[in-house]
């Protein structure tokens, strides 16, 4: 029998809704005063969360509700730097998995293995394209992601997915079924989102 973990909920210091951990955003204060976006909850402190989204880190911001739940009244805050912070560190992230699903063979890249492979797609959670990728290229890999019904992500540029696989340029990847691609799954639509909204 296995043993259900219970989730660790966590309220968000601006709306005050209550929700698991995970989904939110934490942050914590660091030694200078100033306030830092803890996207992976690894850092040491008191932390503080709020919904991932630029509403609520806003109106943390403007009701000093980080100064009193890190009771910090020298808290230095700005919010546009919050949302650059966690871009950032969504984008890091999401990148850092992809290496990972190299590592663990579960990806295939290149436009042609990508568009041979979605003939048999099977085994194929999605497909990632660069943003930047050729038209041509690239309404060969829609046409294709959309006959296999295979889930099509657009973003990053072609060197960004290179260089998060260890390798030249890359325009398209598939990633394989696994547990690891329904977390890079996850991190990729909190990416579009952050990018989007915030």
């Amino acid at each position: 029998m296995v043993k259900e973990t219970r989730k660790v909920l966590r309220t968000c210091i601006a709306c005050h809704a209550t929700e698991a951990q995970e989904t939110l955003v934490r942050y914590v204060s660091a030694p200078d005063g100033s306030l830092l976006v803890d996207y992976q909850h690894k850092l040491p402190g008191r932390g503080s969360y709020t919904c991932l989204n630029k509403k609520c880190m806003t109106q943390a911001v403007q009701r000093k509700a980080f100064t009193r739940s890190l009771k910090n009244s020298q808290l230095n805050v700005d919010v546009e730097q919050l949302i650059s912070s966690l871009q950032e560190q969504v984008r890091a992230r999401v990148l850092n998995l992809m290496g990972m699903a190299r590592k663990a063979s579960l990806v295939s890249s290149g436009s042609q293995l990508v568009i041979s492979s979605l003939k048999n797609p099977r085994d194929i959670a999605w497909v990632l394209m660069a943003n930047d990728i050729t038209q041509g290229v690239g309404s060969k890999v829609r046409e294709r992601t959309t006959r296999a019904n295979v889930p099509l992500v657009e973003c990053f540029d072609k060197a960004a997915i290179g260089q998060a696989l260890g390798l030249s340029e890359r325009s398209v990847l598939a990633l394989m079924k696994s547990p690891l691609a329904q977390t890079l799954n996850q991190e990729l639509q909190r990416y579009t989102y952050v990018m989007g909204e915030l």
